[in-house]
């Protein structure tokens, strides 16, 4: 699965903005519970090597652009 997200990033004024892609903002509260998931199985390290980097910060982007998404059942 390849996503393609920008968190954290400056622009000229120093202001810090969070960019995701089309298909990440269609995640739902149900994808966000799976993506939980494998983020603590990265967190047992029983995942890639750069797992919980990659997911923790797909994760933290889909809370800001959708936090319904977080506060949902």
């Amino acid at each position: 699965m390849l996503l393609c997200l920008q968190v954290g990033e400056a622009d000229d004024n120093g202001t810090v903005t969070s960019d995701i892609d089309e298909f990440t903002s269609l995640l739902s509260a149900d994808d966000a519970r799976v993506l939980v998931d494998l983020l603590k199985l990265a967190v047992a390290n029983r995942a890639g090597p750069r797992a919980k980097e990659s997911l923790s910060q797909l994760l933290t982007a889909l809370a800001r652009f959708n936090p319904a998404v977080f506060t949902s059942g």
